[in-house]
Order: C-alpha cells, then sequence, then structure tokens
C-alpha cells in the first residue's frame, strides 16, 4: 500500500519481503509499472504475475482511474485453439537469441 505522511503526500510504500515480512520503503514518490492486469481474461500472453495489483494500489491511494477497458492485446500471439493460461507471441518464439535469417 502507498503511505501518506501527515499532510496527505505521498511518503512510501509499505511491502513484503520475499518471506513475508512486513516493512516500510520510504519515498518522496512512487512511479507505478505494474505489468497490467492478464489474469483477468482465461487466455493471456501476460505473465501470471500480471494480476492487476498495481491498478488496485493505485486506487486505494486515490488515484483516479479511466480507460481500464484499453487493453494492450498483442496482435501476434500463438493460437492453437482454444486454451486457457499464459499464451506464447509468435514474435518472441521466432526472434531468439543471435537468430540467423536465410
Amino acid at each position: 500500500d502507498v503511505l501518506r505522511d501527515e499532510a496527505g503526500a505521498v511518503a512510501g510504500l509499505a511491502l513484503l519481503d520475499d518471506a513475508g515480512r512486513p516493512g516500510v520503503l520510504r519515498a518522496p514518490a512512487v512511479l507505478l509499472a505494474s505489468g497490467g492486469y492478464g489474469q483477468l481474461y482465461a487466455s493471456t500472453t501476460n505473465p501470471a504475475t500480471a494480476t492487476g495489483d498495481g491498478v488496485a494500489l493505485a486506487l486505494r491511494a486515490g488515484a483516479a482511474a479511466a480507460d481500464l477497458e484499453f487493453v494492450q492485446f498483442h496482435p501476434t500471439v500463438l493460437y492453437t485453439g482454444p486454451a486457457v493460461g499464459q499464451r506464447p507471441l509468435v514474435t518472441e518464439a521466432v526472434r531468439g537469441e543471435g537468430a540467423v535469417l536465410l
């Protein structure tokens, strides 16, 4: 959660470490880069960690949210028929490290 000072300004974050122990990270500003909310869908190219937590954190902190229906969908997902879970991107599958075009 976002922490605020007595005047209501952002003062940092309340967080959990890898062992689940609570802690505080003090900061004069917080920038959210949450990775989206792909797990709202049965089939997605997003990783399992893209659960929408960043949007929820922002809303709890009092941020305004708008146009949430405009979700970026990747146009090169590998379609193999109806599926559930994370789907691969064609661009990731064919790109590879040190790929050679013949």
